[in-house]
């Protein structure tokens, strides 16, 4: 820290928010590929399943075996894994301290004037091999209880088809009245402001084309699969994620994005890895929550009883459900750090979007109406700068009255019975 001060590189106060997001950096070596542009983030999810397939392959075999990565690529990626002073150097640039240039000239200047190599206090062997079966066994049971439902499934299926009867869709769907009344409180409810409610498949089907309907019947397939997470937590979570799905259309109007609404769809969706754990692991996650009211970080303590949090277990599952990159990354991505999803190579503007959406969602309107209003807009100014043309003009507080108006009547159809 003295030589970094010596070289006028930063001060004391920037050395200490360096320390802090070096501390957040995710050193796993999917995450880091992705932050150096050597995957696309969604094909971490093929590469785990790939993993979850072969007890006896790491990561980044598995990455060269599927040709998401080449061996030269996990080699390096390695070396950065075990390397803390090149991380301190990449939690710099993140925070546009320096350049990545200066920063590896200062590494190198340090390192040969003191005779060093970085020290590694990456975890042993051992816990490594042992992380790597807590994964494995999570991500096998994910691949038991992947399968959509089977009237989503075969709707998925029968849409693969850029020539599908939508008669015979209708009739596939029209079979299961129960799936039916989720998709048509989706459809009222993502596009809520219609000019006239959609009552049955069919109008739906006309309605909304191939691509929103698409999306829709995920969304209800969602709500399909997850029925069973207990009541309370089940309408909290819904709450928030149409909060979430509200915020993500609205900015997407605003920075005109061509297919602005189905942003709901990424929105409402994005934390899906939180019902996937209640429903199916909820002994760890109830060792989670314990840890959690005894004051510890609730990812890390995911990570200790699931091998991964909330949102790589959501985006595994999407990834098994082949879904589009978009939203395999806004679900993977959503809690990582702004400085790093923006970083990243190869993430799509759209994730930008829910990831603003899903901090919106998350502010409590705790304060004053003054208080809170300045929160939301300290929150969006965070993201202005970022390419998301329209942004800059965005007025949160009015922007969240509106959105107020639209969860509650959203609310309203699904609780209507």
């Amino acid at each position: 820290m003295g030589y970094l001060r010596g070289q006028n590189l930063m001060g004391p106060a920037d050395v200490q928010r360096v320390l802090k997001q070096y501390g957040r950096l995710d050193r796993r070596l999917g995450q880091l590929a992705a932050l150096y542009g050597f995957l696309k983030p969604e094909q971490i999810a093929q590469i785990l399943e790939a993993q979850s397939r072969d007890s006896g392959r790491r990561f980044g075999e598995c990455a060269v075996e599927v040709q998401a990565m080449k061996s030269e690529q996990v080699e390096r990626v390695l070396r950065i894994q075990n390397d803390d002073l090149f991380l301190f150097s990449q939690a710099a640039v993140l925070l546009k301290l320096s350049t990545m240039d200066r920063m590896l000239k200062c590494l190198d200047e340090f390192q040969k004037d003191r005779g060093l190599t970085a020290p590694a206090d990456y975890p042993s062997e051992e816990a490594q091999k042992a992380t790597i079966v807590r994964v494995k066994k999570v991500l096998k049971s994910i691949n038991a209880i992947a399968p959509l439902p089977p009237t989503a499934a075969k709707a998925m299926s029968m849409l693969n088809d850029p020539d599908v009867d939508l008669g015979k869709l209708g009739q596939v769907l029209s079979l299961d009245p129960s799936f039916v009344s989720l998709l048509l409180k989706m459809v009222n409810s993502a596009f809520y402001g219609l000019r006239s409610r959609i009552g049955n498949v069919k109008n739906a089907l006309v309605v909304l084309g191939l691509t929103k309907l698409r999306q829709l019947i995920l969304a209800a397939a969602v709500m399909d699969k997850f029925r069973n997470v207990p009541p309370d937590f089940s309408a909290r979570f819904w709450e928030r994620s149409v909060w979430a799905g509200e915020w993500a259309k609205t900015i997407g109007h605003q920075c005109r994005f061509a297919e602005a609404d189905e942003l709901f769809v990424a929105g409402l969706l994005h934390n899906v890895g939180e019902l996937l754990v209640q429903q199916y692991f909820r002994a760890e996650a109830a060792a989670v929550d314990a840890q959690a009211a005894g004051g510890a970080d609730r990812l890390e303590a995911e990570r200790e009883h699931l091998g991964g949090t909330h949102a790589d277990l959501g985006g595994y599952l999407f990834g098994l459900w082949q879904l589009p990159a978009e939203i395999i990354q806004s679900t993977m991505l959503h809690h990582h750090d702004l400085s790093v999803v923006s970083a990243m190579p190869n993430v799509k503007s759209q994730v930008l979007v829910v990831h603003l959406a899903g901090a919106l969602s998350g502010i409590e309107s705790t304060f004053d109406d003054f208080q809170f209003h300045e929160l939301l807009d300290k929150t969006v100014g965070r993201y202005r700068g970022l390419p998301l043309q329209g942004l800059s003009t965005l007025d949160a507080g009015t922007a969240h009255d509106q959105i107020s108006a639209a969860v509650g009547n959203i609310m309203a159809i699904f609780n209507s019975g």
